[in-house]
């Protein structure tokens, strides 16, 4: 297992940068990323939800970024859906036309051909799990059983976010087992760690700093991925935080 450190703001203006990518084995870049000089390898985090619609633009965009990165690994957004939703108060909110799950997977059989024509190459590929708000905008598309087809139908690999998951169960009021069991853990090939927000109400994603706790569903989780590949920290507020979690995360892994 692989540690895969996000190109991020606080990346790239932290004054500990050498000792960051000392630390990392693997790039994870995004559109905005700014280019770094390193012979790490990437990979690549799409902010396209691959059950939408793209546009040629976006699809011209997405094949820059592949070309540019030569990425080992391209994971796509699972969003909303809804067809165009908006974000309020943090969340999508049904706006327009909801999507049945056929047109869904329609959407994203076309998308993957399109970038597979514009990059002029097949890459492996990956879906990351959403987390669930009630806001009616989440329906299906946080669904195991729909992650599970997505990937089975346009052989996917699962970028299983553990803030997600934990978001989704609280916000559904199930348990985080009852979630994971569902989902197709051998098909995990990488693993975004973050702390989420929780109180009585909701639980969102808010991209925190880890506790003992956490590390224990990270140990917990990376054992039941018998494939997993990629481990990230999603964390951007602090760097001397992130060089200490990346310092517990090294000494997890080995």
């Amino acid at each position: 297992m692989k540690i895969a450190t996000p190109v991020s703001r606080l990346f790239n203006s932290s004054s500990r940068k050498a000792e960051i990518l000392g630390l990392s084995d693997v790039l994870e870049v995004r559109e905005y990323s700014q280019a770094v000089q390193s012979e790490l390898p990437r990979i690549y985090h799409c902010d396209w939800s691959i059950i939408g619609q793209w546009s040629e633009k976006e699809v011209r965009e997405i094949a820059d970024v592949i070309r540019g990165n030569n990425p080992e690994l391209v994971t796509f957004h699972v969003n909303s859906c809804y067809l165009k939703p908006q974000v309020e108060n943090g969340m999508f909110v049904p706006v327009g036309r909801k999507l049945a799950q056929s047109e869904l997977l329609e959407n994203a059989r076309e998308n993957l051909e399109k970038l597979e024509a514009a990059t002029g190459r097949k890459f492996r590929k990956g879906v990351e799990n959403n987390n669930y708000y009630p806001s009616g905008a989440y329906e299906l598309v946080t669904d195991p059983e729909f992650l599970n087809k997505l990937m089975s139908e346009f052989d996917m690999k699962l970028l299983l976010d553990m803030a997600h998951a934990q978001i989704t169960a609280i916000n559904k009021k199930i348990s985080l087992e009852d979630y994971l069991g569902k989902l197709n853990l051998a098909n995990v090939v990488q693993l975004h760690i973050s702390r989420p927000g929780k109180n009585i109400d909701l639980a969102r994603d808010i991209h925190e700093s880890l506790f003992d706790e956490d590390w224990e569903i990270v140990k917990k989780i990376t054992a039941r991925c018998e494939n997993l590949q990629y481990l990230t920290l999603e964390y951007y507020k602090d760097d001397e935080k992130l060089i200490a979690m990346l310092k517990t995360l090294r000494s997890i892994l080995s």
